[in-house]
């Protein structure tokens, strides 16, 4: 009976990565967002050993466990879009795996499942499980680290130990995918408060620091600062907390679905989650459901009221961006799926019937939006991609990140360094040496562009930007 019971799950276990595949394939994003085309351009740069770095800024290349694998994933495959979405959909498919290996272990195979099932279809998994952003992948270490970190609580002496030890090491990796991975460490802090001190915990540290130090020596022997990373992080997170917004309005409109975009993303699954927190608040407390309620608040609570940097420079709350709620939705899944194990089944399997139906609604927005928001960038590259980089001009950093990926052309240092040009692809708008393109050149600008009556061609992009070419039309007319 037990054999037969073991195999039944296994097999729905398989129809759920299955089905996850399958919404990550269907709803494939692969850059068409913002930060994906630096990640893409550092792991460019590794793959050839270009990486330096001293010349490091801000936090894109001190991203070691994303753009890393992506460079060796499109070493092997090309540079391409889908090369780089492999790591991200491993990770996320193991993060659904993940979800059901922490279900089955504090409340039984079919709480696991439904943990699994919950996640597998949310929105932001399914659309950013194919884009090379920290989401999905911050999402698996962090649920490495907290399985066997609660799988530690289980055990005695020697295998506790490795447990803690082991936790800490996927924290560590964690933190080499976005530094906010260490807030993982506030929900173990929490559960010695909740449930007792136990001295073996410390041992999340000591994997902590295992991860942690070799990096401190690397940064030491090449820029003479043991935590240079630390450093240039936090100057660029205080400065994001001047350019996003900071508004404590932002996570709970998006939760709750009161605007298009965090319904888009998140579909219904913080509805159910805030559903069942009210159930255990005000009616019944199912045994264990606190560990991933304490697992939510405790990064919720930083994410929306925490500092948005470590410096030392005074209190400025963190800025907000809906995807970093991605580090509540496995907490949310398992807490979520606890209840739903004691539900009465029929209304249970309508209820599951709803969350799928309607995560894939949102995950198809969530598409539909990404492919918006790529398309002008992407038509230009249909025009551009036989001309000569060094006669494309730009508006902005963000026109000069997609198109050298259109040109695969490598940058001459990690990402586009404060002050200075890259000698090998497009050029800024600002570059110009006398305030006018030369004759041949293609210039993306807006529509009023001083100089758009002297174009030999121009191309409408659909954003307000229009594409020109000046003089006759010679090398790189395009194929369109």
């Amino acid at each position: 009976m037990g054999a037969a019971i073991e195999r039944r799950t296994a097999w729905l276990l398989a129809g759920v990565l299955l089905l996850a595949l399958g919404l990550r394939l269907v709803f494939f994003s692969a850059l068409s967002g913002y930060d994906e085309f630096h990640y893409a351009h550092i792991a460019r740069n590794i793959s050839l050993g270009n990486f330096s770095l001293p010349d490091v800024t801000g936090y894109y290349g001190f991203r070691y466990l994303l753009t890393g694998p992506a460079a060796l994933f499109s070493s092997l495959f090309g540079f391409n879009a889908a090369a780089l979405s492999v790591w991200p959909l491993l990770c996320s498919l193991g993060s659904v795996w993940v979800a059901f290996l922490l279900g089955r272990l504090l409340y039984g195979a079919r709480a696991g499942l439904l943990a699994a099932l919950l996640y597998a279809c949310l929105p932001l998994s399914a659309v950013y499980g194919t884009m090379l952003y920290p989401e999905e992948v911050l999402s698996f270490f962090i649920g490495l680290s907290v399985l066997f970190f609660l799988l530690a609580e289980r055990e005695n002496r020697g295998r506790a130990r490795l447990f803690f030890l082991l936790s800490g090491v996927f924290c560590g990796l964690g933190y080499f995918t976005r530094i906010n991975a260490a807030l993982i460490l506030g929900f173990y802090a929490a559960y010695g408060l909740f449930y007792g001190w136990r001295p073996a915990r410390l041992l999340v540290f000591a994997g902590l620091a295992a991860v942690l130090l070799p990096e401190a020596a690397f940064n030491f022997f090449r820029t003479g600062d043991a935590l240079f990373s630390w450093h240039a992080q936090q100057l660029r997170l205080a400065a994001d907390a001047v350019s996003f917004s900071t508004n404590l309005w932002v996570y709970p409109r998006g939760m709750f679905g009161a605007d298009l975009y965090g319904l888009g993303l998140f579909g219904f699954s913080y509805h159910l989650f805030f559903a069942c927190a009210l159930w255990f608040l005000f009616g019944k407390r199912l045994a264990g459901a606190g560990v991933p309620l304490l697992w939510f608040a405790c990064v919720f609570l930083y994410l929306e009221f925490g500092p948005s940097h470590l410096s030392g420079a005074g209190y400025v709350p963190a800025h907000k961006q809906l995807r970093f709620l991605s580090m509540t939705a496995l907490p949310a899944a398992l807490f979520s799926a606890r209840y739903l194990a004691e539900a009465v089944n029929w209304p249970r399997y309508l209820l599951l019937a709803f969350m799928v139906l309607t995560s894939a609604a949102g995950a198809f927005k969530m598409r539909a939006y990404q492919a918006l928001q790529a398309q002008p960038y992407r038509l230009a590259c249909g025009y551009l991609r036989e001309a000569d980089p060094g006669a494309v001009f730009v508006p902005d950093a963000g026109w000069r990140a997609r198109l050298d990926f259109c040109f695969k052309k490598p940058l001459s240092a990690p990402y586009y360094p404060e002050g200075r040009k890259n000698p090998y692809g497009v050029r800024e708008l600002g570059e110009l040496d006398e305030g006018r393109p030369p004759a041949g050149a293609w210039v993306i600008a807006p529509e009023n562009w001083r100089l758009k009556k002297t174009a030999a061609r121009a191309v409408s992009l659909g954003d307000g930007h229009t594409l020109y070419q000046l003089g006759a039309p010679g090398r790189g007319g395009g194929g369109k």
